[in-house]
This record gives structure tokens, sequence and C-alpha cells, in this order.
């Protein structure tokens, strides 16, 4: 049998195929060249995919998963066994991905695997819970790592609502602008244009300027938005490249207003990450790789993998990071204490928490700032149409009289 693999190496991630009798077989021989496998799936003779086709596969809320570990380690620390609690969590849980997922995971621990790598066989669990949950399989101390490896989900969680909440009310008002214009572009300003016309007036430049606009985003509207589409694909394809990718991600975090936003909440959701890999035993290289990887943004996540290449060659993190200026000076401060008193956990947690503060504390400025200014922008574009529209009818007035 064939297998289509995606794994993390140490130089970075990696796919190929390769030949094995079996899925486990398969996972066994990656284990075995010190790669942590991503994705397996088998194919046809024909080179064509036979199962494990993941692209419309709908993917489990981060709050169900969170719960679902948040209840194993509970069952597991008042003494029932991996095997039944795995078996009382997918019977309860609600979501269909997760509760397949938890399925094939028990079946694995009841064919004799160990928790984590019957996980890693399933694309619904990231490498970060399974190394998380196999730190704690090797330390025996698998349910105080699920319990932190509930904490931090929910924590993730919480700080995705934060942003989300932050772009709610934007939304909203721009959603409601967008409607005012359709229906003044498609339905008030056309007739008005043509009562005007059958009048046989003179225009102000101001009307005469936004019936132009108005007749010219009617009657091209399937252009324009055919061309918005080609420029949405031209940006997806363009940011698929390496060098354009690291560019937009620099170019995210400088962005006016929520820049500052963005650049907050990867901090805080790496370093919380960074700070429950090593307080549930996981090797320190491997913690500054998935800190990476959480960052989604390749500058922060390049400067995780600098902290990495430092620690290598024995360079403390708080060295490396004042070297190439990566973090803020608190951060190094802090993390310099951690080091020192061999609290490193302790003191990533409070970098994470005072990210959060900072953020919760951004958002509140942003939204402040943002809602005059909507209000504004919605109500000067009324005030423009209004007065394109009775300047007119005020002309035509004046002259009968």
């Amino acid at each position: 049998m064939r297998f289509e693999y995606r794994v993390r190496a140490p130089q970075g991630i990696e796919s190929g195929v390769l030949e094995a009798s079996s899925r486990e077989a398969a996972v066994s021989l990656i284990r075995g060249k010190g790669w942590v496998p991503l994705e397996i799936r088998e194919v046809s003779g024909g080179g064509g995919l036979k199962r494990g086709i993941t692209l419309f596969k709908p993917k489990p809320k981060l709050k169900d998963v969170a719960l679902a570990f948040r209840q194993l380690a509970t069952m597991i620390s008042a003494g029932i066994t991996v095997a039944g609690a795995l078996g009382i969590i997918k019977e309860q849980v609600q979501n269909r991905a997760l509760a397949k997922a938890f399925d094939n995971v028990s079946r694995g621990v009841m064919s004799g695997r160990g928790l984590a790598d019957a996980m890693a066989s399933e694309s619904t669990f990231s490498p970060l819970v399974v190394s998380i949950v196999r730190a704690g399989e090797e330390g025996g101390v698998l349910d105080l790592s699920l319990q932190r490896l509930a904490t931090l989900l929910e924590k993730q969680e919480a700080l995705r609502r934060k942003i989300s909440s932050a772009l709610v009310y934007p939304m909203v008002v721009l959603c409601i602008c967008v409607m005012v214009l359709g229906i003044l572009v498609f339905v008030i300003i056309p007739r008005f244009s043509l009562v005007f016309n059958q009048m046989g007036i003179e225009l102000p430049l101001i009307t005469r300027i936004v019936f132009a606009f108005a007749n010219g985003a009617r009657d091209n509207g399937l252009v324009i938005m055919g061309v918005l589409l080609c420029l949405g694909v031209a940006l997806g394809l363009l940011k698929k490249i390496p060098s354009v990718a690291a560019r937009w991600d620099r170019a995210k975090l400088k962005f006016p207003l929520v820049g500052d936003v963005i650049y907050k909440g990867i901090m805080a959701r790496s370093f919380r990450t960074f700070g429950t890999l090593i307080s549930s035993g996981v090797p320190l290289l491997r913690c500054l790789d998935m800190a990476s990887d959480v960052a989604n943004n390749q500058f922060v996540g390049g400067a995780f993998k600098s902290l990495r290449e430092g620690a290598e060659k024995g360079i403390p993190l708080n060295v490396k990071a004042k070297r190439d200026k990566l973090f803020p000076p608190m951060v190094c401060h802090m993390v310099a204490i951690g080091e020192e008193t061999g609290k490193l956990e302790e003191m990533l947690e409070k970098v994470a928490d005072w990210y959060d503060m900072e953020l919760e504390e951004k958002i509140k400025g942003l939204t402040s700032a943002l809602e005059p200014m909507l209000i504004v922008f919605v109500g000067g574009v009324v005030a423009v149409v209004a007065m394109s529209i009775f300047f007119p009818i005020i002309s035509a007035i004046q002259s009968l009289m």
C-alpha cells in the first residue's frame, strides 16, 4: 500500500510517498525517522486519493475540543482508564467530526497504541495537542497535561472571541452602509436622474458627479464585481509565494488601528502555547517550533525560530532575544528571570497574561475610536447624496418663483 504523508522534520515541513503494509505501519516508519506525522493519506494505484480527503471536512469548534479534553482529564484523574474515558467521551460529544475522531482514537487505544500515537493519526488533533498528550504520557501525568491542554484551548477561544467582538460593530455598520448605498444607487438616484432629465434643468457639479458614479456602478456592476473577484484571487495566489507571504505578514502588523491588535493577539497566543508546552514537559526546541507554528505569521514565527537556533547553540533565550531585538525589553527581562529562577513556564504565562490585558485595552480603544469614525463616514455619504438630490430641486423651485 502506498501512502502520501506530510510530516514535521527537524528541518521543517516535508511531504512524500512511502510503501507500507498498513496505515499504522506507515506511522511507525515515519516516527522511526524522528518525524512527527501531520497527515497520512492512502493513495490508489493510479495516484488518486482513495481515502482521507479532507478538503471539505468540517472542523470541530475549539470550545468543543476544549470541553472534551476537560472531561477526559476529569475522568482519568478520577481513576477511569484511558480506554474507558474515551468510550464515554465519544458517546457524549455532540460534534460529529469530533465524535468520529475520538471513536478512531478509542479504537487505536483498544488495539494497544498509546493515546498520543492514536491522536497523531487523526487530522482533527493538531501537532500541538499530540505533543502535550505525549509529554503527559511519558511523564506519568496525563490527567494534568490534559487539564493544561484544555485550559490552553479555552484561553485561545477566549482570545478569538475578544478579537471577533471588536470586529462585530464595524462590520455591522459597514454592511448597513453598503445596503444604503445599494438602495441609493439602484433605486433612488435613477428615478431622480430621470425626473431631472425630463425637467431639463442644469444640474450642479456635485449632482453630476454623484449621478455619474451611480449610473456607472449600475451599468458596470458585473464588470466591477468580476474585477474585484479577480483581484481577490490574485492576492490569494500571491500570498502563497513565501517571499510575498512574509512581507504581507509583516505589513499586517503595521496596519493603522488594527496592526497592534493583530500583533498582541499573536504574541498572547504564542507565549501561552510556549508556557503550556514547557509546563507539560515538552522539550524546549519542540516548544519553540510549536510557538512559531501557532503564531500563524511568518514574521513573528521567524522570531521564535531564531530563538530556537540560538537554543540549539546553547544561547539563553533572553540573550538571543536581546541580541536580535526580537521582543520588547519587558518580555526579555521576564524570560531572563524565568531562566535564572527555573520558573520559565510561570514567566511565560505572565507574559501571555500581560499581552491579553494589553489586547483587551487596545480593543476597547479601537472600538471607541472606530465608532465616531464610522458614524461620520456613513453620515457623510448620506449627506453628499442628499445634497446632490436636493440642490437641483431647490434650483428648480427658485426658477419658478
